[in-house]
């Protein structure tokens, strides 16, 4: 059994308080059928409302169980741990390094691209710069650690010199 970090929550409560709440919202429809409003405007569409609330409470209560393996619910994926900003705003592809950290490249091209990210927080905020070689087809992407906006410009031919650290590149020089 997985032991929990100092400041990681279970998220027990939260799932006491979804089936609470949910619950309430039910027992507010069987109030209001009990006490012969139902025919009524206001009657309707509180029901309609407090269905609606029972029924987001419920997802959630599903989701959680589903989220610690206790529901198996084959129409939902469970989710696949931690995504970064990065990751989100590429469509979840995957942009490493695969030379070892400390490693120093120059690249000379065009740069087609630049677009700026900020990560979460503890995570560096990154830059993805696409470079258009001078002669031959294809491009190349770099993934630079902050913003590189003010050194680089789009549609400019560059020489410049990096550094890599970890999963992003440091821009050293550029001309």
């Amino acid at each position: 059994m997985a032991q929990i970090q100092e400041g990681e929550s279970t998220g027990i409560a939260e799932l006491i308080i979804s089936i609470l709440l949910a619950t309430v919202a039910l027992a507010g429809v069987v109030w209001i059928v009990l006490v012969s409003r139902i025919t009524t405007v206001d009657g309707l569409f509180m029901s309609l409302i407090l269905l609606t609330i029972a029924g987001i409470f419920g997802l959630n209560i599903l989701l959680e169980l589903r989220q610690r393996d206790l529901l198996p619910l084959p129409f939902v994926k469970k989710p696949a741990g931690k995504s970064s900003a990065l990751g989100a705003a590429t469509g979840g592809m995957a942009f490493g390094s695969s030379t070892p950290p400390g490693t120093v490249g120059t690249l000379a091209g065009i740069v087609e691209s630049i677009r700026y990210f900020e990560a979460p927080i503890g995570e560096p905020n990154k830059s993805i710069v696409i470079f258009r070689p001078e002669r031959g087809d294809g491009s190349q992407m770099m993934i630079f650690c902050g913003n590189v906006q003010n050194q680089l410009s789009v549609g400019k031919r560059v020489e410049i010199s990096y550094r890599t650290d970890g999963d992003c590149q440091t821009l050293l020089n550029w001309k």
